[in-house]
């Protein structure tokens, strides 16, 4: 097999990343052995970091959106996941067991203590992140194999590409006939429009601030047919300016006025898709009544489910979803918290997708 160990970025607390040697664990008939091709960089892997994300415990392995190939899996996995050794696959962060209470009633799998990227260090054998060499493949895993052709900028984006597919398509019910409007041009909004365009919605617009240009003029290099710089915090300003959407996707940080703006741009029966994290304490003040008259249907989905992960690795393997000149940057495991820390650059020229690949 080669390498008898397996290097793994674990977080320590307070912002710190140690990289650690663990050895090669052995595997049975009902599990497996990955090697880490990519694994790209989100922000909620800076906020794990630091601390900054309850009910999480440290040290963390870290890295929750894997790619790679099989380098050796047992019997029964290999059955129940269609692969064999040497395929290339993209493996879903999600960790669960099906069985338990927390998986029963739709909550965080007991069996599990984390997932891939948030799994404690102490629970063996330690490697459960993609920040790593090698990674672990319990029997619980969830995985799609990936086609050759797929470049590795391409798989890097497979995570935010399976929000994009789960809040602009599963959530939101993009389709030929509806109009898209996505608030927020970060790499989850950009997934959400490229996910809107895959499906053929009827149009698509994304906002953002004027020092978002750059964003903005990405999506519109990916087919998006309407990019608006929001200037005021009106609650009307986008309804005036783009009109009614029948689908409206908040992807924004921290402010409620994005929210505020999308439920008065949102036509009448419209399904308005929260998923851009405010932070404590805020709120958001509506006329409800006016929800009522309008029909209209405000959801908070999860980032992704397993439909939504495979249908984001299929439509990679279909070759119709291309990063175009997105701007993407790729750092050595040595230099992970490095590539952690591009997410906080106030440098405009910044890649706007990072990713670890560990064997370079």
């Amino acid at each position: 097999m080669g390498q008898e160990i397996a290097r793994v970025a674990v977080g320590t607390g307070g912002g710190g990343l140690d990289i650690v040697e663990l050895p090669l664990p052995e595997i049975g008939k009902d599990d497996g052995l990955l090697l880490v091709e990519t694994n790209g960089v989100c922000g909620s892997d800076w906020e794990l970091l630091h601390g900054e994300v309850e009910g999480y415990e440290m040290p963390m392995v870290l890295g929750h959106e894997p790619t790679g190939r099989i380098l050796k899996v047992g019997p029964v996995a290999a059955q129940r996941w269609g692969i064999t050794e040497g395929d290339r696959v993209a493996v879903s962060s999600q960790l669960r067991c099906g069985t338990c209470e927390g998986c029963r009633g739709g909550g965080r799998c007991v069996t599990y203590p984390g997932t891939y990227g948030t799994m404690p260090a102490r629970v063996l054998p330690g490697l459960w992140g993609g920040f790593a060499t090698h990674m672990y493949l319990a029997p619980a895993t969830s995985l799609v194999r990936v086609e050759e052709s797929v470049s590795t900028e391409a798989l890097a984006f497979h995570n935010p590409l399976a929000n994009g597919f789960q809040w602009a398509v599963e959530a939101g019910g993009a389709s030929p006939d509806t109009d898209v409007l996505i608030l927020g041009s970060g790499p989850r909004g950009i997934a959400c429009a490229m996910a809107a365009l895959y499906v053929g919605a009827r149009s698509v617009t994304i906002t953002g601030l004027a020092h978002d240009q750059s964003r903005l003029d990405l999506a519109q290099a990916l087919g998006v047919h309407r990019t608006v710089v929001v200037k005021t915090a009106e609650p009307d300003e986008l309804r005036d300016a783009v009109g009614s959407h029948q689908v409206v996707i908040d992807t924004t940080p921290v402010s409620g006025i994005a929210t505020r703006q999308g439920i008065a741009a949102a036509t009448t029966g419209a399904r308005i898709v929260l998923c851009g994290l405010k932070g404590k304490g805020v709120k958001l003040d509506v006329d409800i009544d006016d929800l009522v008259y309008r029909r209209l249907t405000i959801t908070a989905p999860p980032s992704k489910t397993p439909a939504s992960f495979r249908r984001a690795v299929e439509a990679l393997n279909s070759g119709r979803i291309s990063l175009g000149p997105m701007v993407t940057a790729s750092y050595p495991l040595a230099r992970a918290l490095d590539a952690i820390g591009t997410l906080t650059s106030k440098d405009p020229d910044r890649a706007f997708h990072v990713r670890v690949d560990p064997q370079t």
